[in-house]
């Protein structure tokens, strides 16, 4: 079931987003070493906070199953919708999550502000652009 992201929801989705990013090869240039340092659990944070506390500009869709978060989605409506973040728990990848949160996205023009590492091809109309989280670009 999807659902809207909730005050409850907040801590389950900031230390998913904030834990699975830290494997990126962004969070490992910003550090330069494999593991993030301090610089990246902190700006990070505060980073995600923003985005949750920017209600309604961001959106946030939860998937729950079986009392779960099977996976969430952090974005931004407009024009050229902004997809800050997309996660899905590993007991629930393949099962067509992403998917059902994304919905039409997919086959429409996308910026995305994080990519994870786990990420193999993205749909052709998206493109990567992480100054869009300083109002620099769209």
């Amino acid at each position: 079931m999807i659902r809207e992201f909730g005050p409850d929801d907040r801590a389950r989705v900031g230390s998913d987003w904030i834990r699975s990013y830290a494997t990126s090869t962004w969070a490992s240039h910003l550090s330069g070493a494999p593991r993030p340092n301090s610089e990246y659990w902190t700006g990070h944070r505060a980073l995600i906070d923003r985005l949750f506390d920017d209600a309604p500009r961001t959106r946030i869709d939860v998937d729950e199953r079986e009392g779960l978060i099977a996976g969430w989605v952090c974005w931004q409506p407009g024009m050229i919708p902004v997809l800050h973040y997309i996660y899905v728990r590993p007991l629930f990848r393949g099962q067509g999550v992403a998917r059902g949160l994304l919905g039409d996205l997919v086959t429409q023009p996308v910026v995305c502000s994080h990519v994870a590492r786990e990420v193999r091809k993205l749909p052709p109309a998206w493109r990567v652009d992480r100054y869009v989280l300083l109002g620099g670009s769209t």
